[in-house]
């Protein structure tokens, strides 16, 4: 029993000092070997197509990086940009809006929603 808790307390003693020891490094992070900058970061952005002859369309994606503008968010995975068809996807299903139905498409604005 004695063993048990000099290693119990061992531990938390380590877990205590490691962030002072080692300011800069996250036990977690450096563990795993992820960039403390974005590691788990989540974005999430609001896209807004307005259509010609039906309902709008607003586009919600999260990703792990952060999009400054609508033409990167474009060469991103997640929507393509064709001649004809703008296509993005969703849940392992395509969509496809045609571009002559397409009036305007807003970028109405992106969050930092934590870390996931």
């Amino acid at each position: 029993m004695r063993e048990i808790i000099i290693i119990t307390v061992s531990i938390v003693f380590v877990i205590i000092m490691y962030p002072i020891v080692f300011p800069d490094r996250s036990v977690i992070l450096y563990v795993r070997d992820l960039s403390e900058k974005n590691a788990g970061q989540k974005y999430r952005y609001q896209i807004l197509f307005k259509l010609r002859s039906c309902k709008d369309v607003e586009l919600i994606l999260y990703s792990d990086q952060l999009y400054k503008c609508m033409s990167a968010v474009f060469f991103a995975r997640y929507i393509e940009k064709h001649r004809e068809y703008y296509r993005f996807r969703y849940q392992d299903k395509v969509y496809t809006i045609p571009k002559e139905e397409v009036e305007t498409i807003e970028f109405t604005g992106s969050w930092n929603i934590g870390w996931w």
